[in-house]
């Protein structure tokens, strides 16, 4: 102890005295005498760069972040992603993306089906983005052909008769809707876009040359090989 007193001051050294006197020195000397000279801080400071350079990146290209959505679409048309209602992004078919989010963005997040055809055929669909909770520091969320507890299909039409058809979908009901298309013959798997789904959904073609009057071919009973995520049934006339 009398050594300790007359080795110097006895005041208490506090943590950023300390780290200035270090780097000061230059040196560290660890615990089994070994000194550490400035180029090992140069070292850890070299790592240290590398690995905020690395997490920089990482946000930037969408895998960290707050601010990083992962977003899948199962619907076999591509998505608009809105943010208070100004689009900021499109998701393609059956496709999952990554998204930046503007900050504070994700209470009014919502998407909206961009509809086959010009003009557009098929009913509008669109709904909330609902947030799921974050896994690795990212936020998940899905697109399915479900909007407020109301289920979509998408009827993928192959006519294999001999002349072009139009198509009507749920005819004879408060739901039908005409989709104003034509079908040509020999088309494989044509794209009308979504309608409501229910479980006595049916499907009927016309003949082109007299479109929805007259005789046309019914496709009933199918809701049951409805995709439940995609909303995909195929249908061949």
């Amino acid at each position: 102890l009398a050594a300790g007193r007359a080795s110097g001051s006895t005041g208490l050294v506090g943590a950023q005295t300390l780290e200035r006197q270090v780097l000061r020195s230059g040196h560290v000397r660890s615990p089994g005498g070994r000194s550490w000279g400035g180029g090992a801080w140069l070292v850890g400071g070299a790592a240290f760069t590398l690995v905020l350079a690395s997490v920089v990146i990482a946000r930037r290209l969408g895998y960290l972040g707050i601010g990083v959505a992962s977003l899948h679409n199962a619907l076999v048309e591509p998505v608009e992603i809105l943010n208070d209602g100004v689009p900021i992004d499109t998701v393609a078919p059956n496709a999952t993306e990554r998204l930046r989010l503007p900050r504070g963005s994700k209470g009014g997040l919502a998407w909206r089906l961009l509809r086959p055809g010009n003009p557009a055929i098929g009913e509008p669909l669109e709904g909330p983005l609902p947030m799921l909770p974050r896994r690795g520091g990212r936020w998940l969320a899905a697109v399915g052909a479900e909007v407020g507890g109301q289920r979509y299909f998408a009827p993928l039409i192959t006519n294999g008769s001999a002349s072009d058809i139009t198509i009507e979908v749920n005819p004879g009901t408060a739901a039908a809707v005409r989709c104003n298309c034509l079908v040509s013959k020999g088309a494989v798997r044509t794209h009308i876009g979504y309608y409501r789904l229910y479980r006595n959904s049916s499907v009927a073609a016309y003949n082109s040359a007299h479109p929805y009057i007259g005789p046309h071919a019914d496709r009933p009973g199918f809701s049951s090989r409805v995709d439940p995520q995609s909303g995909v049934v195929v249908l061949t006339f």
